[in-house]
């Protein structure tokens, strides 16, 4: 089976990747019970607080529902500014070839290779070093078959 696409990962490729790996992790769980208790302290403090322990609390509670994902999109940004050629992904039975304008590069399935499925994205390692993603609109319809075949291929 042979797969190939070619593309540039965009803003929102980059956005989705690191939002996804925040709220996968314990930072997601860390900013929702923040997020709660600033809450709980606002209901319960807000009558009897000053304007400076007011504004306090209203930075705090916009900490991780919104400046947290705020910084992740200017991240996202700058690394898509950063990706100006598109980026050609060849998978096959060998390995995966990687083709960015007069630089080519053939990376064997490695033990240490893995793919992970998330929403609007499949992310490869072929070797625990790289990684590329995969957006659905790059995909499409081949999204479950090449994610079996990456599977397959990565022993996941």
């Amino acid at each position: 089976m042979k797969y190939e696409y070619t593309y540039r990962n965009t803003t929102s490729d980059f956005f989705k990747f690191y939002i996804g790996n925040v709220y996968s992790q314990w930072t997601g769980i860390i900013g929702i019970v923040f997020t709660g208790a600033i809450i709980a302290l606002m209901i319960s403090k807000w009558g009897t607080s000053g304007p400076i322990f007011r504004a306090v609390m209203v930075i705090a509670l916009l900490l991780f529902p919104v400046v947290q994902p705020l910084g992740l999109y200017l991240r996202s940004m700058k690394m898509s500014e950063n990706i100006k050629p598109e980026t050609t992904l060849i998978f096959d039975e060998r390995g995966m070839g990687i083709l960015v304008e007069l630089h080519s590069q053939r990376i064997p399935w490695k033990k240490e290779a893995s793919v992970a499925k998330r929403p609007g994205l499949i992310v490869v390692s072929p070797d625990g070093v790289h990684l590329y993603l995969l957006p659905d609109r790059v995909t499409g319809e081949q999204k479950e078959e090449l994610y079996a075949f990456l599977q397959k291929k990565c022993g996941d």
